[in-house]
């Protein structure tokens, strides 16, 4: 949900199904990623291992991304 409370979808259709199915998974997956970058980035240097502990999220949202979920 978006800030604002309010929802929204869109729909593509480029003709190549297989293109279609790796842009949904990258768009679904969008939120879970941005989310552990921003993560990753508020860690201060000197704490290397909040870094280690993200990456299991890291993993987790490009196998999302990729579709190998």
């Amino acid at each position: 949900m978006g800030q604002t409370g309010m929802h929204g979808i869109a729909v593509m259709n480029s003709g190549n199904g297989i293109m279609d199915d790796a842009n949904a998974r990258l768009i679904a997956a969008a939120p879970e990623l941005l989310a552990v970058v921003e993560k990753l980035l508020a860690v201060p240097a000197n704490q290397i291992g909040d870094v280690l502990m993200l990456i299991p999220a890291a993993r987790a949202a490009i196998a999302k991304a990729t579709g190998r979920e």
